[in-house]
């Protein structure tokens, strides 16, 4: 697992998921008093896909993309 973590692809995909978090770029108008924004995401496969599926979320939880299925305990927290 850290050799994957630290494959210089990975950090280019994590540079630039930190520049579009760092950009401000709104994907949402559902967020939390931390600035994370939430949006829905169904995701569907197995083996190799549901491997690249969890890449792509690992990368939109780096932009601060947070997901409303696994924050349904804490909508109270969310600002409309």
């Amino acid at each position: 697992m850290e050799k994957f973590l630290n494959a210089p692809q990975l950090k280019l995909f994590r540079d630039k998921a930190q520049e579009i978090k760092a950009s401000g770029k709104r994907f949402s108008d559902v967020e939390d008093a931390a600035g994370h924004q939430f949006v829905d995401l169904v995701q569907e496969g197995g083996g190799v896909l549901g491997i690249a599926l969890a890449g792509y979320t690992y990368i939109l939880e780096s932009t601060g993309i947070r997901f409303l299925a696994w924050q349904e305990h804490r909508q109270e927290q969310l600002i409309h």
